[in-house]
């Protein structure tokens, strides 16, 4: 069981991470856990008929280098990529194929919502929070996440309570320990590593005022902001640098 809090050090001489603004979490007390759907047993479609989509690894962009895109902000990372939704791959929403009628329906409970945070468990484990998933879906969209990925659904008080940006950064966190821990005993390896029922008895440390949750997360994304701009001043200068030395030796 894993014991997991924010760095100190990141927060050094200040009171944001005092023990006693603290307290300790099972991941199973704040989140559902359970594992994506099978599409095969489910088919694609709810009860009333509308389609969903089905999120795969292979669903998302991995982050802004991939997609050649200016520096983005925290949450927007990994986004859904757009080609799933494109017209030509979308059948018919009001036809439901004979092969489909013998099987569930997908539970309307089961659709993912901006809430919602996944962690895959091919390969190795990757954290995706939807947050700002949303933002480009036409409102026919319907997505629920496939078996690629444990489903991390917030209980109702979490909704409530707490500031969602700062429960997904601290599974970020997690997400992040758990490749290491799981490559340290397990080798290079990390395939089908993450089980369900390991991951409901992570525990974590977090704030319980939710000003606190706010303020540790805008901290997070300036300090984040002003690392992505100082990485890209560096790239830029070596550039630079290395075109200089090149055309010298010309």
């Amino acid at each position: 069981m894993l014991l997991l809090g924010l760095d100190p050090e990141l927060f050094k001489n200040s009171e944001e991470l005092q023990s006693d603004n603290l307290k300790s979490y099972l991941i199973d007390d704040l989140f559902e856990c359970n594992l994506g759907l099978n599409e095969a047993n489910y088919g694609a479609f709810l009860k009333d008929g509308k389609r969903v989509t089905y999120l795969k690894l292979s669903s998302f962009l991995d982050d802004e280098k991939e997609r050649n895109l200016p520096i983005q902000d925290y949450n927007k990372r990994n986004v859904l990529n757009p080609g799933l939704f494109d017209e030509k791959n979308k059948a018919d929403t009001n036809v439901v194929n004979e092969k489909d009628k013998d099987k569930s329906h997908v539970p309307i409970k089961k659709l993912l919502q901006p809430s919602d945070y996944l962690i895959s468990i091919r390969g190795r484990i990757k954290g995706i929070s939807m947050l700002n998933k949303f933002e480009s879906l036409g409102k026919n969209d319907q997505l629920v996440c496939s078996n690629h990925f444990v489903h991390l659904k917030p209980r109702n008080f979490i909704l409530s309570d707490m500031y969602m940006p700062y429960l997904h950064l601290l599974l970020d966190i997690l997400v992040k320990q758990m490749n290491m821990d799981f490559k340290e005993i397990k080798g290079s390896s990390l395939t089908n590593s993450l089980k369900v029922d390991e991951l409901r008895n992570f525990e974590i440390n977090l704030h319980t005022n939710i000003e606190e949750q706010i303020n540790v997360t805008k901290k997070h994304e300036k300090i984040h902001i002003e690392f992505q701009q100082a990485n890209l001043q560096y790239e830029r200068f070596m550039n630079q640098l290395s075109n200089s030395l090149l055309n010298n030796h010309k």
